[in-house]
């Protein structure tokens, strides 16, 4: 979450059953290496979306959510 500008603590503690959710996806997911390299790069590389099951849901809460650090 934070390589996309979200702050993860305050989406714990404000949507608790999305994290959960988001967290649940990501750990059944076969691309965590792909997708946390394309993350580490800053989430600029779309192709981390075109594989990651939480992208609508990320992406979402980065446009009403997100915290720059």
């Amino acid at each position: 979450m934070a390589s996309l500008d979200i702050d993860p603590v305050a989406i714990r503690s404000t949507l608790p059953e999305l994290a959960r959710e988001a967290e649940r996806a990501c750990a059944l997911c076969l691309d965590k290496t792909d997708c946390r390299h394309d993350l580490d790069r800053g989430g600029t590389n779309a192709s981390w979306a075109d594989r990651c099951p939480n992208a609508d849901l990320l992406l979402a809460v980065r446009a009403t959510h997100g915290v720059k650090p």
